[in-house]
């Protein structure tokens, strides 16, 4: 007897399993989320705006992309480069005689070299003024960066005046126009530290027609790539105004006025209290009366003063372009202290830049 099973009884071991395990479904039967579907959709936006940009850019002339280059390169240059070096501004030179101990010869050296310095300085400006007009351009004749005197003393005083307003009024929009990145973060120093019940009033009453330009200079700026370049050259100018104005200060504060409201209604108070000797009552309107004087005094008056100042404005030329005056700051006048520590400090530059010279 065979032991062997028969066919039809081994067939069913062989047949695929009917009853398969369901396959797992998703939570929710919906394909894509609605969330995840939007944030698609605002990616491919996106996508599709930056390529159009890529197109149009292509598309662009090349007047409109170099306009682009130097908007970008002077956002990335910083505009506070400094008092240029070697800047004098003449004031009122050491005296002829002796005075503090020292002797007549001490007197003449000392005043020998003030002179000496401030002759050298203005023929250097002129050299370099010489320079930046005739050598650092290859431009046409009529092309050529000029010095218009009047322009740039309209420009000082209006600068002058739209600084010191919008100091006033806390307009640091207007202040960002007029000076440069480190006035302006001066000035909003100051401004953070002025009480806010506090408002300002600047005018001007009286100043001179035409302020006196006491030093102009102007230098290229050596930046990588272009040492020689005088087609699109990068410079800087700096003149130093001598502004003589007559001013007016008027202060107004608005916690004095509520001083002076609560005064009165402690009075009132006082009086309503019940019945006060004769004597005390007058002392107490009399001092009222001071006191609202004193604070009245305070909230109107105007603080006029003469004053003289020396500003510093600064234009730079980037990459050819010539942008406007912004102010620099303030300077004081040359004294033998100061060119003294100017000549220490560019010996001790010289130095590093001798044993320093590929990090200079």
């Amino acid at each position: 007897m065979s032991t062997h099973l028969p066919i039809r009884s081994l067939r069913p071991l062989y047949r695929p399993n009917v009853l398969r395990y369901a396959a797992a479904r998703p939570f929710s039967s919906t394909i894509v989320r609605q969330k995840k579907l939007a944030r698609e959709q605002q990616q491919d936006r996106a996508m599709a705006g930056q390529q159009i940009k890529n197109m149009a850019r292509t598309q662009l002339s090349p007047q409109t992309l170099q306009a682009e280059q130097i908007e970008k390169e002077s956002r990335a240059l910083n505009d506070d480069l400094g008092l240029l070096p070697g800047t004098f501004i003449r004031g009122n030179p050491p005296s002829l005689f002796p005075s503090g101990g020292t002797s007549l010869l001490e007197a003449l050296k000392m005043r020998g070299t003030y002179e000496w310095r401030w002759i050298k300085s203005r023929t250097m400006d002129r050299i370099g003024r010489i320079y930046y007009w005739a050598r650092l351009t290859n431009w046409p004749w009529k092309k050529k960066p000029r010095f218009r005197r009047r322009e740039a003393q309209n420009a000082a005083m209006d600068n002058y005046e739209r600084m010191y307003k919008a100091f006033a009024i806390n307009d640091l929009k207007e202040l960002n126009k007029v000076c440069i990145s480190g006035v302006v973060f001066d000035l909003q120093k100051r401004i953070s530290t002025r009480p806010k019940n506090t408002t300002l009033k600047w005018e001007i009453i009286k100043r001179d027609r035409s302020p006196r330009i006491v030093s102009n200079r102007a230098t290229q700026i050596p930046l990588p790539g272009e040492s020689n370049n005088r087609t699109t050259p990068t410079a800087v100018r700096q003149i130093v105004v001598l502004m003589k104005t007559k001013q007016r200060l008027t202060i107004t504060r608005t916690d004095i006025k509520l001083a002076a409201g609560k005064t009165h209604k402690a009075a009132s108070r006082t009086q309503s209290l019940g019945w006060q000797p004769l004597a005390a009552k007058q002392d107490q309107e009399a001092a009222l009366l001071k006191e609202e004087a004193e604070l009245e005094a305070l909230q109107t008056a105007p603080v006029e003063k003469t004053v003289a100042e020396y500003v510093v404005l600064q234009q730079r030329m980037l990459r050819g372009v010539e942008e406007g005056w912004k102010i620099w700051g303030f300077v004081k006048p040359s004294t033998l202290e100061s060119i003294a520590k100017g000549d220490q400090f560019e010996d001790d530059y010289a130095a590093y830049q001798a044993s320093n010279p590929g990090l200079v």
